[in-house]
Protein backbone atom coordinates (compact mmCIF):
# COMPACT_ATOMS: atom_id res chain seq x y z
CA UNK A 1 0.00 0.00 0.00
CA UNK A 2 2.77 2.41 0.97
CA UNK A 3 4.71 1.40 -2.15
CA UNK A 4 1.73 2.14 -4.38
CA UNK A 5 1.27 5.52 -2.68
CA UNK A 6 4.96 6.36 -3.13
CA UNK A 7 4.84 5.27 -6.78
CA UNK A 8 1.84 7.49 -7.42
CA UNK A 9 3.59 10.48 -5.79
CA UNK A 10 6.67 9.89 -7.95
CA UNK A 11 4.48 9.78 -11.04
CA UNK A 12 2.82 13.05 -10.02
CA UNK A 13 6.21 14.68 -9.52
CA UNK A 14 7.38 13.39 -12.91
CA UNK A 15 4.26 14.77 -14.61
CA UNK A 16 4.76 18.13 -12.89
CA UNK A 17 8.42 18.25 -13.92
CA UNK A 18 7.45 17.39 -17.51
CA UNK A 19 4.84 20.14 -17.53
CA UNK A 20 7.31 22.67 -16.14
CA UNK A 21 9.89 21.75 -18.79
CA UNK A 22 7.27 22.05 -21.53
CA UNK A 23 6.24 25.46 -20.21
CA UNK A 24 9.87 26.64 -20.11
CA UNK A 25 10.40 25.50 -23.70
CA UNK A 26 7.16 27.22 -24.81
CA UNK A 27 8.15 30.51 -23.13
CA UNK A 28 11.62 30.34 -24.63
CA UNK A 29 10.23 29.61 -28.10
CA UNK A 30 7.64 32.38 -27.84
CA UNK A 31 10.25 34.87 -26.68
CA UNK A 32 12.55 33.91 -29.51
CA UNK A 33 9.75 34.24 -32.07
CA UNK A 34 8.70 37.62 -30.72
CA UNK A 35 12.20 38.98 -31.24
CA UNK A 36 12.86 37.36 -34.63
CA UNK A 37 13.85 40.00 -37.15
CA UNK A 38 13.82 40.21 -40.91
CA UNK A 39 17.38 40.16 -42.22
CA UNK A 40 18.20 42.96 -44.66
CA UNK A 41 20.86 42.68 -47.39
CA UNK A 42 24.40 43.61 -46.38
CA UNK A 43 25.22 47.33 -46.06
CA UNK A 44 21.53 48.30 -45.82
CA UNK A 45 19.81 50.23 -43.03
CA UNK A 46 16.16 49.93 -42.00
CA UNK A 47 14.18 53.16 -41.67
CA UNK A 48 10.64 52.17 -40.78
CA UNK A 49 8.29 49.23 -40.27
CA UNK A 50 4.62 49.68 -41.10
CA UNK A 51 1.83 47.40 -39.90
CA UNK A 52 -1.27 47.55 -42.12
CA UNK A 53 -4.84 46.37 -41.70
CA UNK A 54 -4.30 43.58 -44.21
CA UNK A 55 -2.07 41.47 -41.96
CA UNK A 56 0.94 42.94 -43.71
CA UNK A 57 4.32 44.20 -42.55
CA UNK A 58 6.27 46.59 -44.78
CA UNK A 59 9.91 47.35 -44.04
CA UNK A 60 11.44 50.44 -45.65
CA UNK A 61 15.22 50.62 -45.97
CA UNK A 62 18.14 52.16 -47.88
CA UNK A 63 21.44 50.69 -49.04
CA UNK A 64 24.86 52.34 -49.08
CA UNK A 65 25.63 51.30 -52.66
CA UNK A 66 22.48 52.98 -54.07
CA UNK A 67 22.13 56.49 -55.44
CA UNK A 68 20.97 59.02 -52.85
CA UNK A 69 17.18 59.06 -52.52
CA UNK A 70 16.57 55.47 -53.56
CA UNK A 71 14.47 53.44 -51.15
CA UNK A 72 13.51 49.79 -50.88
CA UNK A 73 10.38 48.22 -49.43
CA UNK A 74 9.82 44.57 -48.57
CA UNK A 75 6.29 43.34 -47.80
CA UNK A 76 5.64 40.28 -45.67
CA UNK A 77 2.47 38.47 -44.69
CA UNK A 78 2.08 35.60 -42.22
CA UNK A 79 3.73 33.21 -44.70
CA UNK A 80 6.78 35.33 -45.44
CA UNK A 81 8.05 37.62 -48.20
CA UNK A 82 5.57 38.52 -50.93
CA UNK A 83 6.68 41.75 -52.62
CA UNK A 84 9.89 43.73 -53.06
CA UNK A 85 10.08 47.20 -54.62
CA UNK A 86 12.44 50.10 -55.24
CA UNK A 87 11.58 53.79 -55.65
CA UNK A 88 13.55 56.94 -56.39
CA UNK A 89 13.76 60.27 -54.55
CA UNK A 90 10.30 61.29 -55.88
CA UNK A 91 8.67 58.02 -54.72
CA UNK A 92 8.47 56.90 -58.36
CA UNK A 93 8.37 53.20 -59.17
CA UNK A 94 11.62 51.72 -60.54
CA UNK A 95 11.57 47.99 -59.86
CA UNK A 96 9.20 45.40 -58.41
CA UNK A 97 9.41 41.69 -57.70
CA UNK A 98 6.41 39.51 -56.91
CA UNK A 99 8.07 36.95 -54.66
CA UNK A 100 5.10 34.57 -54.86
CA UNK A 101 5.31 34.21 -58.65
CA UNK A 102 8.92 35.19 -59.29
CA UNK A 103 7.84 37.78 -61.88
CA UNK A 104 9.74 41.07 -61.83
CA UNK A 105 9.06 44.40 -63.53
CA UNK A 106 11.38 47.28 -64.41
CA UNK A 107 10.67 50.80 -65.50
CA UNK A 108 11.01 51.10 -69.29
CA UNK A 109 13.02 54.26 -69.89
CA UNK A 110 12.37 53.97 -73.66
CA UNK A 111 8.59 54.08 -73.28
CA UNK A 112 6.29 57.03 -72.56
CA UNK A 113 7.41 58.69 -69.33
CA UNK A 114 5.53 61.26 -67.29
CA UNK A 115 6.08 59.60 -63.99
CA UNK A 116 4.36 60.47 -60.75
CA UNK A 117 6.19 63.22 -58.90
CA UNK A 118 5.59 63.53 -55.18
CA UNK A 119 6.85 67.13 -55.26
CA UNK A 120 4.27 68.06 -57.92
CA UNK A 121 1.50 66.50 -55.89
CA UNK A 122 2.38 68.38 -52.73
CA UNK A 123 2.91 71.73 -54.46
CA UNK A 124 -0.07 71.63 -56.83
CA UNK A 125 -2.44 69.23 -54.97
CA UNK A 126 -2.63 67.15 -58.16
CA UNK A 127 -0.32 65.09 -60.36
CA UNK A 128 -0.87 63.12 -63.59
CA UNK A 129 1.42 60.33 -64.67
CA UNK A 130 2.07 57.78 -67.39
CA UNK A 131 4.88 55.25 -67.53
CA UNK A 132 5.66 51.88 -69.04
CA UNK A 133 6.93 48.70 -67.41
CA UNK A 134 8.77 45.69 -68.79
CA UNK A 135 7.87 42.37 -67.18
CA UNK A 136 10.18 39.38 -66.94
CA UNK A 137 7.24 37.43 -68.42
CA UNK A 138 7.67 39.42 -71.65
CA UNK A 139 4.61 41.60 -71.11
CA UNK A 140 4.71 45.38 -71.59
CA UNK A 141 2.29 47.31 -69.36
CA UNK A 142 1.41 50.99 -69.77
CA UNK A 143 0.13 52.76 -66.64
CA UNK A 144 -1.81 56.04 -66.70
CA UNK A 145 -3.38 57.81 -63.77
CA UNK A 146 -3.50 60.68 -61.35
CA UNK A 147 -3.07 61.51 -57.67
CA UNK A 148 -4.96 64.23 -55.85
CA UNK A 149 -4.67 65.58 -52.32
CA UNK A 150 -8.02 65.36 -50.54
CA UNK A 151 -7.43 68.16 -48.05
CA UNK A 152 -7.59 65.77 -45.10
CA UNK A 153 -4.88 64.57 -42.72
CA UNK A 154 -4.48 61.66 -40.34
CA UNK A 155 -2.03 61.26 -37.46
CA UNK A 156 -0.81 57.76 -36.63
CA UNK A 157 1.91 57.28 -33.99
CA UNK A 158 2.64 61.02 -34.14
CA UNK A 159 3.28 60.83 -37.90
CA UNK A 160 1.25 63.29 -40.01
CA UNK A 161 -0.23 61.71 -43.15
CA UNK A 162 -1.95 63.49 -46.04
CA UNK A 163 -4.81 61.59 -47.65
CA UNK A 164 -4.76 61.25 -51.42
CA UNK A 165 -7.12 59.88 -54.04
CA UNK A 166 -5.38 57.77 -56.65
CA UNK A 167 -6.71 56.44 -59.96
CA UNK A 168 -4.69 54.19 -62.25
CA UNK A 169 -5.42 52.26 -65.45
CA UNK A 170 -3.23 49.57 -67.01
CA UNK A 171 -3.26 48.65 -70.71
CA UNK A 172 -0.98 46.85 -73.13
CA UNK A 173 0.88 48.82 -75.79
CA UNK A 174 -2.15 48.58 -78.13
CA UNK A 175 -4.44 50.16 -75.55
CA UNK A 176 -6.21 46.95 -74.55
CA UNK A 177 -7.61 47.27 -71.02
CA UNK A 178 -5.93 45.08 -68.40
CA UNK A 179 -7.03 46.45 -65.03
CA UNK A 180 -7.64 49.63 -63.07
CA UNK A 181 -7.60 50.77 -59.45
CA UNK A 182 -9.21 53.46 -57.35
CA UNK A 183 -7.61 54.01 -53.96
CA UNK A 184 -7.43 56.28 -50.95
CA UNK A 185 -3.75 56.47 -49.98
CA UNK A 186 -1.49 58.37 -47.60
CA UNK A 187 1.63 60.49 -48.04
CA UNK A 188 4.25 61.11 -45.36
CA UNK A 189 6.37 64.25 -45.67
CA UNK A 190 8.66 63.00 -42.92
CA UNK A 191 9.50 59.78 -44.75
CA UNK A 192 8.75 61.07 -48.28
CA UNK A 193 6.82 57.95 -49.31
CA UNK A 194 3.31 56.81 -50.18
CA UNK A 195 1.49 54.33 -47.94
CA UNK A 196 -1.36 52.18 -49.18
CA UNK A 197 -5.00 52.55 -48.17
CA UNK A 198 -8.41 51.28 -49.23
CA UNK A 199 -8.27 49.93 -52.77
CA UNK A 200 -10.75 48.80 -55.43
CA UNK A 201 -9.12 46.66 -58.11
CA UNK A 202 -10.99 45.71 -61.30
CA UNK A 203 -10.44 43.64 -64.41
CA UNK A 204 -13.02 42.79 -67.05
CA UNK A 205 -13.85 39.68 -65.00
CA UNK A 206 -13.47 40.52 -61.30
CA UNK A 207 -13.69 43.33 -58.76
CA UNK A 208 -11.74 43.08 -55.52
CA UNK A 209 -11.61 45.27 -52.42
CA UNK A 210 -8.55 45.58 -50.19
CA UNK A 211 -7.41 47.73 -47.33
CA UNK A 212 -3.68 48.40 -46.88
CA UNK A 213 -4.17 51.37 -44.54
CA UNK A 214 -1.39 51.76 -41.96
CA UNK A 215 -2.36 51.19 -38.34
CA UNK A 216 1.06 51.36 -36.68
CA UNK A 217 4.50 52.80 -37.43
CA UNK A 218 7.50 51.21 -35.75
CA UNK A 219 10.90 52.86 -35.49
CA UNK A 220 14.31 51.39 -34.61
CA UNK A 221 14.48 50.01 -31.05
CA UNK A 222 10.68 49.70 -30.84
CA UNK A 223 9.09 46.29 -30.30
CA UNK A 224 8.10 44.84 -33.68
CA UNK A 225 10.56 46.89 -35.73
CA UNK A 226 11.87 44.68 -38.58
CA UNK A 227 9.82 41.75 -37.28
CA UNK A 228 9.50 38.86 -39.72
CA UNK A 229 5.81 38.18 -39.00
CA UNK A 230 2.95 40.74 -38.89
CA UNK A 231 1.18 41.15 -35.56
CA UNK A 232 -2.46 41.36 -36.64
CA UNK A 233 -4.87 42.20 -39.42
CA UNK A 234 -8.38 41.64 -40.65
CA UNK A 235 -8.52 42.36 -44.37
CA UNK A 236 -7.65 40.39 -47.48
CA UNK A 237 -4.04 39.35 -47.93
CA UNK A 238 -2.01 41.36 -50.41
CA UNK A 239 -0.54 38.29 -52.07
CA UNK A 240 -3.95 37.39 -53.47
CA UNK A 241 -3.64 40.35 -55.85
CA UNK A 242 -0.52 39.17 -57.64
CA UNK A 243 1.66 41.61 -59.57
CA UNK A 244 -1.21 43.51 -61.15
CA UNK A 245 -2.75 44.91 -57.99
CA UNK A 246 0.08 46.35 -55.98
CA UNK A 247 0.71 49.70 -57.63
CA UNK A 248 -1.33 51.40 -54.92
CA UNK A 249 1.64 53.52 -53.92
CA UNK A 250 3.42 53.98 -57.28
CA UNK A 251 6.16 51.74 -55.96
Amino acid sequence: MMLNCLTEKLRSIARLARDIISLVWFIAFAAGSAHAQYVLPNSCNALLTVQSKSYLFSHFYTCHADTEGLKWRIDLDEQGEIYHVQTDAEARWLYALDMTSGISENLDETGPIDRAFLTNLLQKDHDDFVFQMLSSSGEIIVLRGEDQLMGQTVIIDDILLFQTKSMMKATDTKGTFLWDTLAIEYVSLKHWVFFGGSNVYRTDKVTKFFNFSPIEFLLPNEVGFLADVPKSGSEGIMSSLGMTGVYHDKI
